[in-house]
């Protein structure tokens, strides 16, 4: 058997070869979660690759899965199925003796089917003559999404969420970095489902929202906890990646407490927030904005922080993070805005006492 690759685009970074050994090739372009000295078999199977793909608890897996006519046992086979490619970078794996190239696996490059996307949002049994090529498998996150390709050719990520409206509206104000937020009109969802469908989730209380991807060829997204297994595998220091963090992105990373603690958000875990990477380079180039606030205004008190290296609650790094960045002003503005519409009076007073409760300790 020849060796199998990692590749960046249509350039091998990895090689694996027949009897599992690990050469690298291009270290300073190794995905961030395996850019050590020495890398094993078992670190790219067994945690880079785990990570390509959706979890099969993910609303309506089982029914995108069926479609495809892949495994709802072995996770391993529907990243395969992608050559491991997903839309947050632009990694893949070549395997032995394939003569494919990036243009042939590139998700950026693909087309959307509709029956699976539709399957992606809203769930019920389609059927799928043939393979194809296809982002859903790849899409991480528990909650329902569809991706969607508008008449420019950008890429938008559909989703079911109030929540993520009132957030992108509140973070506006707030003049915090996220991804933003806006309802779909019934014309775009329209290229998707149907009338009757999209009548049964407005009955139920939820709308449809999209967003527009925020990754390309050019640039790629990893978490903080890829960035955790960089330092681990290096030997850092266990601090290292919340100080390092502070130390180049600092700034960013305090208006993610602010706004956590803000949006009652109890779901900032280490593998929902992270970085911009430069595909060209590897180099770090930021933190990327916010996004993902399905488990925002929560009714939770005294919520742990997951951003943090010492153990404080939500409340207690904003208080923190308030004193080093200038958002009084925001935080002012906040609280003298109307209610997003999408939100209602309980979430909202919560939101204005989480705000009341910052300006004390704003610079």
């Amino acid at each position: 058997m020849s060796s199998r690759f990692i590749m960046l685009k249509d350039d091998p970074v990895l090689e694996i070869t027949e009897d599992y050994k690990c050469i690298i090739l291009d270290k300073d372009r190794l995905p961030i979660a395996l850019r050590f000295e020495s890398v094993s078999y078992d670190d790219v199977y067994h945690s880079w690759a785990e990570t390509r793909h959706m979890s099969i608890g993910r609303t309506n897996a089982k029914n995108i899965l069926n479609a495809l006519r892949l495994s709802q046992i072995n996770q391993y086979k529907i990243a395969e199925a992608m050559h491991f490619a997903t839309l947050t970078d632009c990694y893949w794996i070549k395997n032995p003796d394939e003569n494919i190239s990036w243009e042939d696996v590139s998700l950026f490059r693909s087309s959307i089917n509709q029956d699976i996307a539709e399957t992606a949002l809203i769930g019920g049994a389609k059927i799928i003559e043939g393979k194809i090529r296809t982002p859903e498998p790849s899409v991480l996150g528990m909650s329902a999404k569809a991706w969607q390709i508008d008449s420019t050719g950008k890429l938008w990520l559909y989703k079911i969420s109030k929540k993520e409206l009132a957030a992108s509206e509140i973070l506006d104000i707030l003049e915090i970095p996220h991804v933003p937020y806006i309802q779909a009109n019934d014309e775009e969802i329209a290229e998707i489902t149907t009338i009757e469908r999209l009548n049964k989730i407005n009955e139920a209380g939820e709308i449809i929202v999209k967003c527009p991807i925020i990754t390309n060829e050019d640039t790629s997204i990893f978490t903080f906890e890829d960035y955790l297994s960089y330092c681990e595998g290096n030997g850092f220091a266990n601090d290292y990646a919340y100080t390092s963090v502070i130390r180049d992105f600092g700034s960013d990373y305090y208006m993610m407490q602010i706004a956590d603690f803000i949006l009652s958000n109890d779901d900032r875990h280490i593998g929902n927030w992270g970085f911009f990477m430069d595909n060209s380079s590897g180099k770090i180039l930021s933190l990327h904005p916010l996004f993902d606030h399905d488990h925002a205004f929560s009714t939770e008190t005294a919520i742990p922080s997951q951003t943090v290296y010492n153990v404080e609650t939500l409340e207690d790094a904003a208080k923190k993070a308030a004193k080093h960045v200038d958002i009084k002003a925001g935080i002012q503005r906040l609280i003298a805005s109307p209610k997003p519409a999408s939100l209602d009076d309980e979430a909202w007073s919560r939101v204005i006492k989480n705000s009341k409760i910052l300006i004390n300790s704003c610079v």
